[in-house]
């Protein structure tokens, strides 16, 4: 079971007691799939309080964008002098109010949140295998005794969301990571999309964030998606397709 710490206090604690309580609501109204809907509810709830922080990075793109005319002039300018390049390109950012690492704050702001979400399911993974002890557990880390449950149904749309597809070993849980993986990619391809950046206007390490975020970290997340608990993969498929919704809001 989850022992307090700096991590669990801020991130899993609060995560799991939202979760529950959400998960409680939709058991109230017997609600089928009460966990998956609680997942949803749970990404609205993140996703909104996130949405500064998306809004500011595709500010930052839409921003980006009218400096390509400027940055490819200094692309040339320049071009046999990387480092007066740079100095040049910075100088351009700061004057126009631009972060070009401002892309990259929603991931790190959206990692803490994942891992403390896959620490939550390890314990519902427990609750199914260990029983009354981890329930008790579990309930001693609740906040109210409103929250506190004996029982967990875990199955949504004909999964189980505590199970990953490695351990179900079934061909329909083999689609999690393909759908994890193909959402991931899209995104990103609308995103590079949306920025329109020439190569030759791009850091070193904006243009491996660049490769990162267009090819390696779909495959990663699908790779991930195969071991961690398809609960894991409906909240971040959900997250990412409410951001391409909000992206395509934003852009128009």
């Amino acid at each position: 079971m989850l022992s307090p710490s700096f991590f669990n206090n801020l991130f899993v604690f609060p995560l799991l007691n939202l979760l529950v309580a959400f998960y409680k609501v939709f058991e109230i109204f017997k609600i089928p799939g009460a966990l998956g809907w609680a997942i949803l509810l749970l990404t609205l709830a993140i996703k909104a309080i996130t949405y500064p922080l998306f809004k500011k990075q595709m500010e930052a793109a839409k921003k980006m964008q009218k400096l390509r005319p400027e940055l490819e002039k200094l692309s040339k300018k320049y071009k046999s002098d990387k480092e007066k390049l740079q100095k040049a390109q910075i100088e351009l950012y700061q004057k126009a109010g631009v972060n070009p690492a401002a892309g990259c704050l929603l991931p790190l702001v959206q990692l803490p949140v994942f891992f403390a979400l896959y620490e939550a399911f390890r314990v519902f993974l427990n609750l199914k295998s260990n029983g009354e002890e981890v329930f008790a557990g579990l309930n001693k880390i609740l906040y109210s005794k409103a929250l506190y449950i004996n029982s967990i149904d875990s199955f949504f749309l004909g999964f189980d969301l505590t199970l990953s597809p490695a351990q179900a070993n079934s061909p329909i849980y083999y689609t999690v990571p393909l759908i994890t993986g193909l959402l991931q990619y899209y995104m990103s391809k609308s995103t590079g999309a949306h920025m329109k950046m020439d190569e030759e206007n791009l850091s070193e390490f904006q243009k491996a964030f660049q490769m990162q975020s267009k090819l390696i970290f779909p495959l990663f997340l699908a790779w991930i998606s195969f071991s961690f608990p398809v609960g894991l993969s409906l909240y971040w498929n959900f997250f990412t397709l409410l951001s391409i919704w909000q992206m395509r809001r934003i852009r128009d």
